[in-house]
């Protein structure tokens, strides 16, 4: 049975999380534009940082392991194994092994 398309989505609790980096473009202000996020089989979170040019590498509590520079813009990203995953940049795709 399909969902009501008109019922409202009520948001109970939230919660920010800063993943901003040493280096992140405009230090100053430390500014990040998230484009979008995976979740891995182990809970790590990746997040694609166009603003930044990089994919940050998040732990269970959401806070900042690693991160992966030199990508162009980064737009989407998308688990291909437990530990790989794609990243969508224009017409373009950068595979990462997270380890």
């Amino acid at each position: 049975m399909p969902g009501n398309p008109d019922k409202v989505i009520r948001l109970k609790e939230k919660y920010e999380y800063d993943v901003r980096t040493r280096g992140d473009s405009y230090e100053e202000y430390a500014v990040c534009s998230i484009r979008d996020i995976c979740v891995l089989p182990r809970g790590q979170v990746l997040v694609a940082d166009a603003m930044n040019n990089n994919v940050k590498l998040l732990n269970q509590q959401y806070k900042v392991l690693s991160h992966c520079v030199k990508l162009d813009t980064p737009s989407g990203i998308f688990q291909i194994t437990p530990s790989e995953v794609g990243v969508t940049s224009g017409s373009v795709v950068q595979f990462i092994k997270v380890n």
